[in-house]
């Protein structure tokens, strides 16, 4: 991934945490981001627009495809909070005074867009702008299919009712082993989606959806992150992978084996 895109994941994945996006939301906008990266190549006006500034936009159309309330001057000051203000339209002044402020009071006055403040204005069309050209990019595709659902279908199935029953049993406060998978799977999906970029053009809905064979892209990733969960938490997994495809997946789960990213799970 080149230096500039890496840069605009963590910072997507940044402002995602200080909005506390769920995880669809910030997927979503991932798959977008590794979709523009493709386009913009191509078309000019897209290209002009600065990455962190692009970021922002994915996620802003993210929250609204996914059905996640987030205001857009909320979406501004998370990228003002995670970025210095030169980066980010900030006031790009020379003045020595201003460095006399503690880091972390110049990075909140930075982060706080008052309505009054024509960096807020200038922002919000700028963003307003950015989301036309992009939504023209992505051909106002904006469906992603997001492995979730089959994430919950294996664990379901993996948990089955003798877990549920068990878990009654558990001290309060506790946290079973079944939660925890689920946990760790989640968070891995969302990591792999920043920094795979083929698994994540796999999941959109106007891209190319099925990764080898048949495999689909969103079954492949769900299986890939719940069998490096199950390690993960210190579980065993029953058999090998090939196994736990064909256990866990549909017909086609033999093709899964080359398509999953197990060595990219187990590096993040």
């Amino acid at each position: 991934m080149p230096q500039t895109a890496s840069a605009a994941m963590r910072f997507l994945a940044a402002t995602s945490d200080v909005l506390q996006a769920p995880p669809p939301a910030l997927a979503t906008a991932a798959v977008y981001l590794h979709r523009l990266d493709d386009a913009a190549a191509s078309d000019p006006h897209l290209a002009a627009i600065d990455a962190h500034m692009l970021a922002a936009t994915c996620l802003h159309i993210a929250c609204k495809h996914t059905e996640t309330p987030r205001k857009l001057r909320d979406i501004l000051n998370a990228a003002h909070l995670c970025l210095p203000r030169p980066v980010f339209g900030g006031n790009d002044s020379n003045d020595k005074d201003s460095h006399k402020d503690s880091h972390k009071d110049s990075r909140h006055a930075a982060a706080t867009l008052a309505l009054s403040d024509d960096r807020f204005w200038s922002l919000k069309t700028s963003l307003v702008r950015a989301e036309h050209v992009v939504l023209r990019a992505l051909g106002y595709d904006v469906a992603v299919r997001l492995p979730y659902a089959h994430l919950a279908r294996v664990l379901r199935a993996m948990a089955g009712a003798q877990a549920e029953a068990e878990a009654a049993y558990e001290p309060p406060g506790a946290l079973s082993q079944m939660a925890q998978v689920a946990q760790v799977a989640v968070v891995l999906v969302g990591d792999v989606l920043l920094v795979d970029a083929q698994m994540a053009r796999g999941l959109a809905n106007g891209g190319q959806r099925r990764v080898q064979r048949g495999a689909d892209a969103g079954l492949v990733l769900a299986l890939a992150a719940v069998w490096v969960a199950v390690d993960a938490v210190g579980l065993d997994p029953p058999g090998s992978f090939v196994e736990w495809c064909t256990d866990w997946g549909d017909a086609a789960t033999p093709a899964l084996v080359a398509g999953a990213r197990l060595s990219d799970c187990a590096r993040l």
